[in-house]
């Protein structure tokens, strides 16, 4: 083989490196690019603000907070059916006795008071 014909191959082949590497480059960028995005949605997928983990802490919190209501509910429904029987439309003997009893702290000799919540 002549030396222009070794220089005119050498020639080709750097400029098939050139070409391969060029195109090996931009693979790897696009490759690196779409994994990054990936990554980064996924994290925030599962731990971000919105997130999958963060779902859940809240229905959990929601469920806590509905049955505390509802016990807040029960108590409050409790204490307006006291106060309506203290009205003097709908006045309670027993209760107004009670409630005397217990401001006062009076009883009659022959009675002992139990108070139980």
């Amino acid at each position: 083989m002549t030396k222009k014909k070794l220089k005119k191959i050498k020639n080709n082949m750097k400029s098939l490196d050139k070409a391969s590497m060029k195109g090996f480059a931009q693979q790897a960028a696009k490759t690196f690019f779409f994994t990054f995005i990936c990554v980064y949605f996924g994290y925030h997928l599962v731990y971000g603000e919105n997130g999958v983990i963060n779902f859940f802490k809240q229905k959990a919190r929601l469920a806590k907070l509905e049955t505390e209501l509802n016990q807040v509910e029960e108590k409050r429904n409790k204490l307006v059916g006291k106060v309506q029987k203290l009205y003097s439309n709908s006045l309670d003997a027993d209760l107004l006795d009670e409630q005397y009893r217990r401001t006062s702290g009076k009883i009659k000799p022959n009675e002992a008071i139990y108070y139980y919540e």
